[in-house]
């Protein structure tokens, strides 16, 4: 069975932190990172510097509707996971096998 591990962006408006975060995305093995078409900086040359050359190696999807999209992608059995810095638990202690989007912002 093929695992996925995807990258949920909302509302990233600073360009230097999408590069940061395509990066560090492409180092730790996320196979695609998804952003809403408005509220999220848009794939430049500033973004593609910050990035240090990852975001050519890293998918990235620019959708209409994050709402829909996580709807799909729940729909194809890919288990939704939130950030949040008051959480009970850490991203280092959660099981994060199986296909998972993870999502920030």
């Amino acid at each position: 069975m093929l695992h996925t591990l995807l990258l949920l962006l909302d509302n990233v408006l600073d360009p230097q932190n999408l590069g940061a975060i395509i990066r560090t995305a492409l180092g730790v093995g996320i196979g695609g990172i998804i952003i809403p078409k408005n509220r999220s900086a848009m794939p430049t040359p500033a973004v593609s510097k910050a990035s240090a050359g990852a975001i050519e190696h890293v998918g990235l999807i620019r959708v209409t509707n994050m709402v829909d999209t996580i709807k799909i992608l729940k729909q194809q059995g890919i288990w939704i996971v939130g950030l949040d810095r008051g959480a009970d638990k850490t991203v280092y202690s959660s099981d994060l096998t199986g296909s998972v989007a993870i999502v920030i912002g």
